[in-house]
């Protein structure tokens, strides 16, 4: 009942400023869509010129391509909407895979372009971080991608020294899946043991986080390769795990002795 028709929408009427609203529009549109709003002007005004107008403009459409290159707007997408979609798609892909195999298949299956490693490698680390206890299934997925192209193995290299520098940011249990993780591909020689060189022990450079973050990672790797050959691989000073190990550590250690003096037991 509170409707009100309105019945004159219904019928014509003549407009008697039809071509100066249309012509509004026009310079409105070209505005907006970033075209020549001469262009429409002079095709509706020289439909009906004779031969020479025709002439005219043909000589005139090169001058207007260029002005109408020049009024091109690009438009740059800055939402990340692909970035975004990617990182969902390497967090299903992780949380989904039965096993480390299917998972690193299908990741690497995705083809991430170069330059976006990073965001593999966060996900990965951070997805390790939720976990109440740390699962190896991470360890061995980072590990693999270490030996699938150097890519990958400088992008963990990389992430660890962000990682350092940045624990204390870290909750207690997200530092300690952290630092099993990183210790996981450090005695399994995924990534080389030049990362450590970023960890300065002295009272100035470190935190008590990441103190916590060298205690948690030199035990991880403790477990696994023993706490002799984990010894032997500090004393050396090559950080390269086809380096001096064992025998050939003792030789240059003893090779290095002033002459007169035996060499030092372990």
């Amino acid at each position: 009942e509170g409707l009100r028709g309105e019945e004159g929408l219904d019928s014509f009427r003549y407009d008697e400023e039809y071509d100066e609203k249309e012509e509004e529009w026009k310079n409105i549109r070209a505005e907006i869509l970033g075209e020549d709003s001469d262009d429409d002007s002079e095709s509706g005004s020289g439909s009906g010129s004779d031969s020479e107008s025709e002439s005219e403009d043909e000589e005139e459409a090169p001058g207007q391509e260029q002005e109408k290159d020049k009024k091109t707007v690009v438009i740059q997408d800055l939402t990340e909407t692909d970035l975004v979609h990617l990182r969902r798609t390497i967090y299903l892909t992780i949380m989904s895979s039965a096993t480390f195999e299917e998972c690193t298949h299908k990741l690497a299956r995705m083809d991430i372009p170069d330059g976006r490693e990073s965001e593999l490698i966060n996900m990965i680390i951070e997805c390790c971080s939720q976990e109440r206890t740390f699962l190896r299934y991470y360890g061995l997925v980072s590990g693999r991608f270490c030996l699938l192209a150097d890519r990958w193995q400088d992008a963990f290299e990389e992430a660890f020294a962000m990682q350092y520098n940045t624990i204390h940011r870290l909750e207690t249990n997200k530092l300690r899946n952290v630092a099993k993780l990183f210790g996981h591909l450090l005695h399994t020689d995924s990534i080389s043991w030049s990362v450590l060189s970023c960890i300065h022990l002295n009272e100035d450079e470190t935190t008590s986080s990441s103190r916590i973050f060298i205690k948690i990672l030199v035990q991880e790797m403790a477990e696994a390769m023993g706490m002799v050959t984990l010894k032997q691989r500090f004393d050396t000073d090559n950080p390269d795990p086809d380096g001096a190990i064992g025998e050939d550590a003792k030789a240059a250690a003893a090779a290095a002795q002033p002459h007169g003096q035996p060499p030092q037991e372990e």
